[in-house]
């Protein structure tokens, strides 16, 4: 069907949010020497990503939205609370939305003195410069929220998960680059290409396929961006935790809590099915239930990340996405392209901002 004028002009304000988020990635804050920065954590042509004013991207409000999730979760009651008036979510974004800038404070803090002990890095190191570059940050947090709020009221929607994957959008033409050097070099065989391929068409298949049969629920959406998100939190925390009280090097833990360890996959997918649980009974209680049976969302959100750590620490086959990034990108595109379809055709579909995909309103 013919897109309107409507939908042109949304995506150009999408496309505009994006790019300045970019460029704000290549913003140094002040009090830096920015080229000696470059010689020594980056490229001499760019600004490196840990003294940009984004340079703590969207963690902090993903860090602060997990909590809420996690709170709602736990507390099925919230979420009813939530879900019985528009306010109440507007509150309670509000709350996420403090959460993160607090996070931010305290992220920012730690990265400017770490900062500070690098040589001839910072031009007059002291308060002046601390409080100025924290100050910076959180406000570059503050602005990342401003841009998901207009990606959300003014562009596609799903402003989080757009800026969320960015970074990766913008890595892509040079990892699928350095991919057919190997292939053609011979480094990299064939089987490889075609099992990353197929995996990423697979994954985007059965996501979609997921949203297309709940018909865009809020419930199914949710469930499928957040519960990659905190099972891969809840996992790593987990084994590393477990590994630290078996063994006093950090390095070993690490290792234990990676993709590459075989206690990473059971792991994995009692998380993720525990996760599902806990998702179906939250909205079940707050009369939304996921309109799909829960295994199979279980199956899938478990499947699609073991299967990618197999491929890519089994058979080492390098993957132009991650799993996770996959899963939340086939989500949010699934349900902007059912958005716009429903537009075109003058029925009701629920918008991105409703599907459970953005989580940071004003």
């Amino acid at each position: 069907m013919p897109l309107d004028a409507t939908f042109y002009r949304r995506l150009a304000i999408t496309a505009a949010a994006l790019a300045s988020f970019r460029l704000g990635a290549h913003l140094p804050f002040p009090g830096l020497d920015a080229a000696y920065a470059a010689r020594v954590l980056g490229s001499p042509n760019t600004v490196p990503a840990p003294i940009s004013i984004f340079a703590l991207g969207v963690g902090p409000i993903l860090s602060a939205l997990l909590l809420v999730e996690g709170a709602k979760l736990l507390f099925p009651d919230l979420l009813r609370w939530e879900l019985a008036d528009a306010r109440h979510k507007i509150r309670l974004s509000r709350i996420g939305i403090a959460l993160a800038l607090l996070f931010t404070l305290v992220q920012a803090t730690g990265l400017v003195i770490s900062l500070e002990g690098v040589a001839s890095l910072v031009i007059d190191p002291g308060f002046a410069f601390r409080a100025t570059a924290v100050m910076t940050l959180v406000a570059g947090t503050a602005l990342v929220i401003a841009l998901v709020e207009i990606i959300d009221r003014h562009g596609l929607g799903a402003g989080l998960w757009l800026l969320f994957l960015t970074p990766a959008l913008v890595e892509l033409p040079y990892v699928l680059k350095e991919i057919v050097f190997d292939h053609a070099s011979g480094i990299y065989p064939t089987s490889a290409l075609v099992q990353a391929a197929a995996f990423s068409a697979v994954t985007a298949g059965a996501i979609a396929a997921l949203i297309l049969a709940s018909r865009g629920a809020a419930a199914t959406a949710t469930t499928c961006v957040w519960t990659p998100l905190i099972a891969n939190s809840t996992v790593t925390s987990l084994l590393l935790g477990f590994a630290m009280l078996f063994t006093s090097d950090a390095n070993a833990a690490a290792g234990i809590a990676s993709p590459s360890h075989p206690a990473w996959y059971p792991a994995t997918a009692i998380a993720v099915a525990v996760i599902v649980w806990l998702y179906t009974r939250a909205y079940a209680h707050a009369g939304a239930p996921i309109p799909i049976p829960a295994s199979v969302v279980a199956a899938v959100l478990a499947g699609i990340p073991i299967i990618g750590a197999a491929l890519e620490y089994g058979l080492r086959v390098d993957l132009p996405f991650r799993a996770t990034q996959l899963i939340i990108a086939a989500t949010a595109g699934t349900v902007i392209l059912m958005r716009w379809r429903s537009s075109c055709s003058g029925t009701t579909s629920p918008a991105p901002a409703e599907s459970g995909i953005s989580e940071v309103q004003p």
